[in-house]
C-alpha cells in the first residue's frame, strides 16, 4: 500500500497562551491570546489594552486560564484533524468557538456552540453513510420521501434517530446526542433563569460534543506512529490526501 499523507492540524483546540504545556510562570501574552481578548472586548489596540488592565491590577488572564483549564480534557478533545475545509469550518472552528466562551465566562454560548457542533456532526456521519435506495443514492427528493424532510433540514431529534436506526450510532454517540440536544433545547428554546449549573452544563455540553467528534474521527495509531484513520473518514477527505509512488499515480487516474 503507498503512503498517504494528508495536511492536518494537531492540537486544533489548544490555546497557547492559556494552556499551562505552553506557559511558564504568570505573563505569557502571545498574539493568539492578544487577539482573542481583543474581539470579545472590541478593543482594537490588544497589547494596549493589556499593558493598561495588568497596571490597573486587573488583569483577566489568571481568571482565563482557570476556565480553560476547567474545560479542557486531553482525553476526550480531538488530538488531531485533517485540515479538510468541511471539517475545519463547520465542525472544528464552531467547537473551538465554543471553548473560547467558555473561557470568556459565556456558559450559554458555549452551550449554544456545542449544540451546533453536534447538529453538524450528525449530518456529516449521514453524508459519510452514503445512504441508498435500492442501490441508488438517496438524493434530496429521495429523502424527503422517506423522512418527510431532506436530512439536513430535519429536527436533530429526528436526525438522531434515523441514524440510530440506520446502526450508525452506538450506544455512547446517541447519549451525547441527546444530552446535547437536551441541554441546548434547555437554554436556547426556554425562559429559564441563568444559574449556577450554567458553568457545569456548558463544560458537559462541549464534552458530548469532543466526544462526538472524537469518536467519528475514530484514529488509531499505527506500530510506526503514524496516525489511521478509518475507511469512511478517508474517503470523505480523499480530495486533500496526497498518495506517494508509482501505483498511486494508477489509482489517481
Amino acid at each position: 500500500m503507498p503512503d498517504q499523507t494528508m495536511p492536518a492540524h494537531i492540537g486544533p483546540l489548544t490555546i497557547p497562551g492559556l494552556d499551562e504545556q505552553y506557559f511558564q510562570g504568570n505573563v505569557i501574552y502571545d498574539q493568539q491570546l492578544l487577539d482573542l481578548f481583543a474581539r470579545i472586548q472590541g478593543d482594537p489596540k490588544p497589547c494596549a489594552m493589556f499593558l493598561l488592565t495588568v497596571l490597573n491590577d486587573t488583569d483577566p488572564v489568571p481568571k482565563m486560564r482557570q476556565r480553560y483549564a476547567e474545560i479542557s480534557c486531553k482525553e476526550y478533545e480531538p488530538i488531531v484533524v485533517p485540515d479538510h475545509p468541511v471539517l475545519i469550518n463547520n465542525i472544528i472552528s464552531p467547537l473551538k468557538q465554543a471553548k473560547v466562551c467558555y473561557v470568556m465566562n459565556m456558559p450559554i454560548a458555549c452551550i449554544a456552540q456545542s449544540g451546533l457542533v453536534g447538529e453538524m456532526v450528525a449530518i456529516w456521519r449521514f453524508q459519510m453513510l452514503k445512504f441508498n435506495i435500492s442501490g441508488k443514492p438517496a438524493d434530496e427528493t429521495a429523502q424527503k420521501k422517506l423522512f418527510g424532510d431532506p436530512f439536513d433540514e430535519l429536527h436533530q431529534y429526528r436526525r438522531t434517530e434515523i441514524l440510530r436506526a440506520l446502526g450508525e450510532l452506538d450506544d455512547g454517540a446517541y447519549k451525547a446526542l441527546n444530552e446535547l440536544r437536551g441541554l441546548r433545547n434547555k437554554y436556547l428554546h426556554s425562559m429559564v433563569e441563568v444559574h449556577q449549573n450554567a458553568d457545569a452544563d456548558a463544560r458537559n455540553a462541549y464534552k458530548n460534543a469532543c466526544l462526538l467528534v472524537f469518536g467519528t474521527l475514530d484514529i488509531k495509531l499505527s506500530s510506526e506512529g503514524q496516525f489511521l484513520f478509518p475507511p469512511r473518514v478517508m474517503e470523505y477527505i480523499k480530495d486533500i490526501v496526497k498518495v506517494s509512488g508509482e501505483q498511486a499515480q494508477d489509482e489517481q487516474v
